[in-house]
C-alpha cells in the first residue's frame, strides 16, 4: 500500500490482520500504543472502538475498486466474531476505505454458533485451517459499469449457506455496504437439496466442520469477452459420523464447480441466467472389484491464464483425497490418497453452448514441509491457498501457487517450478529503468522450494 507520511503508514495499517484480541480499542493493538519515534499514537488517529477488526477471527480480505477510480483502494473483509459481546456468533462483512481512513458499519451475514472460537478442549474447537473452508470474498466488476461488487460466501447455521453480493458506495462523507442479492442457485445441488436426509444432515453440529458445506470464490474473465466472471466451488467434508452412505450417489463427495457470467448491465451475478458447471473429479480407475475416483478435498481456486491460449483458466487445488465406488456403495468419506496434491484446471470455449473444457488433472507431490500426519478420517482439511501468480508480467502465463509450491502449467502437465526466471526480480534496482532509458538488462531468477 502506498503511503506519503507517518501518519498514512498508521491509517493503512489498519488492514493488517492482526494477533490479539486485547479490546477493541485501537490504541490495544499489538498491545501498545504506536508511538515509537513519533508523537502520533495509533488510537488518536483511528479513535476508540474503531478496529472491529480486532474483534473478529479467520479473516479474509479481498482489495476492490468500487468508485471508479481505476485503483483497488478498498478492503473488503469477512470474519466471524461475536459483535460487542452478543451472545452469537456470526459471520460479518465490512469494507475500509484506504483513502479515507474509514469502515462501513459491518454487515452480519448470519449465524456461525457451530463455530468455536474457544474451548478448553481442541476437539471442540474450530481451527483457524478448518475455518477457512467455511467463508470466503471476492470482488469484480461483473455487470460492466467500472463499479466492483463484493461477493461472500458463508456456512451459516442450518439451511442458512448462501452466497450475498453487495454493492459499495463510497463518497466524501461515508462508506456504505449494502445488500445487492443472496442465494444458493450455485451452490453444491447433491449436498443442498431437499429431503429428510440432507436435513438432517445440515442440521448436524461439530466444530470442525465436518457436516457443513464448504466453498471458495474467484473472479476473472474466463469467456474472454472484458467482463469479470465469477466462478465457486463448493464441497462437502467428513459425514464421519454416517456409518451408511446417503444415498446420493457419488456427486455428493465431489466438489461443484459453477461458472456465473458477467454481463452489461445485470442485477446481480449471483443470478446470473450464463451459467456453466462441472464436478471436480479424476476419471474414474479400476481398483480390485471396485473403482475408485479422486477429488481435491478442502479445494481452493484461481483464474489466470496458465498458457497463453486467449482464455483465462479456472485452476483447483487440494490434498488429493481418493474414495472407492461400487454398484451399491458410495464412500462418503474420501481419504488422503497418498501425500500428494490434485490439480485440476478448466477454460471456456467462449461459446455459450460448449461446456467447461477440462485440461490439466493430475496428483503431484506435496512440497517439502507439508505433512498429512494427524489428519484423519474425522477432522477437515486445510486448504492449500491456490493463486495464480503473474511472476513475469501480465503479457506472459502465469504459474500457480499451491501449498508452498510454484506450478507451471503451460504445457498442459503440473510441473513444480524449481527456477523462475523474471524480470522483476533483481538484485540491485536502477534509477534507468524508471526514467525511460535505454539500459540493457540482465534477467535475475529467484529460487523456489
Amino acid at each position: 500500500m502506498y503511503a506519503d507520511s507517518v501518519k498514512a503508514v498508521n491509517a493503512t495499517a489498519k488492514t493488517a490482520i492482526y494477533d490479539t484480541h486485547n479490546g477493541i480499542n485501537a490504541e490495544n493493538v499489538l498491545g501498545e500504543n504506536w508511538n515509537a519515534k513519533s508523537t502520533i499514537k495509533y488510537g488518536d488517529l483511528l479513535g476508540d472502538d474503531n478496529l472491529f477488526l480486532s474483534q473478529c477471527s479467520y479473516i479474509q480480505a479481498v482489495s476492490f475498486d468500487p468508485t471508479k477510480s481505476g485503483r483497488n483502494d478498498h478492503i473488503a473483509f469477512i470474519g466471524i466474531c461475536k459483535k460487542d459481546d452478543s451472545s452469537e456468533t456470526q459471520a460479518w462483512v465490512w469494507v475500509f476505505d484506504i483513502k479515507n481512513n474509514r469502515i462501513s458499519t459491518p454487515f452480519s451475514m448470519g449465524n456461525m454458533s457451530w463455530m468455536q472460537e474457544t474451548d478448553a478442549s481442541d476437539e471442540n474447537m474450530t481451527l483457524a485451517y478448518q475455518a477457512q473452508n467455511f467463508i470466503s470474498i471476492t470482488a469484480g466488476d461483473f455487470n460492466n459499469d467500472g463499479y466492483d461488487t463484493v461477493v461472500a460466501f458463508a456456512s451459516c447455521d442450518g439451511n442458512d449457506i448462501k452466497l450475498v453480493e453487495f454493492s459499495v458506495t463510497s463518497g466524501t462523507g461515508a462508506t456504505v455496504i449494502g445488500k445487492e442479492a443472496e442465494g444458493a442457485a450455485l451452490l453444491h445441488p447433491a449436498y443442498m437439496q431437499s429431503g429428510e436426509v440432507f436435513e438432517t444432515l445440515r442440521s448436524k453440529v461439530s466444530a470442525d466442520g465436518r457436516f457443513r458445506l464448504g466453498c471458495d470464490l474467484a473472479a476473472g474473465d474466463v469467456n474472454a469477452d472484458g467482463i469479470d466472471d465469477l466462478a465457486v466451488i463448493s464441497f462437502t467434508q467428513r459425514f464421519s459420523e454416517y456409518a451408511n452412505p446417503l444415498a446420493a450417489g457419488e456427486t455428493i463427495i465431489e466438489p461443484y464447480l459453477a461458472v456465473a457470467y458477467g454481463e452489461n448491465d445485470q442485477d446481480s451475478v449471483i443470478a446470473s441466467n450464463k451459467t456453466k458447471t462441472t464436478y471436480v473429479v479424476s476419471d474414474k480407475k479400476a481398483s480390485g472389484e471396485n473403482e475408485k475416483i479422486n477429488v481435491p478435498l478442502s479445494p481452493t481456486i484461481s483464474i489466470g491464464d496458465t498458457n497463453l491460449n486467449g482464455y483465462k483458466d479456472i485452476v483447483v487445488s487440494g490434498i488429493n483425497g481418493g474414495s472407492f465406488l461400487s454398484d451399491d456403495n458410495v464412500l462418503d468419506c474420501p481419504a488422503l490418497d497418498g501425500k500428494k496434491i490434485m490439480m485440476v484446471s478448466y477454460s471456456d470455449s467462449g461459446k455459450e453452448t460448449d461446456s467447461l473444457v477440462r485440461g490439466v488433472c493430475e496428483s503431484v507431490d506435496m512440497p517439502p514441509g507439508l505433512k498429512t500426519d494427524g489428519y484423519n478420517h474425522t477432522l477437515t482439511y486445510p486448504v492449500m491457498g491456490t493463486t495464480a501468480v503473474a511472476v513475469n508480467g501480465s503479457a506472459n502465463y502465469v504459474y500457480v501457487f499451491s501449498g508452498g509450491r510454484m506450478y507451471d502449467l503451460s504445457k498442459g502437465t503440473v510441473n513444480a517450478v524449481k527456477e523462475a526466471a523474471s524480470p522483476f526480480f533483481e538484485s540491485e534496482l536502477n534509477a534507468a529503468d524508471f526514467e525511460g532509458l535505454p539500459e540493457k538488462k540482465e534477467i535475475k531468477s529467484i529460487s523456489l522450494i
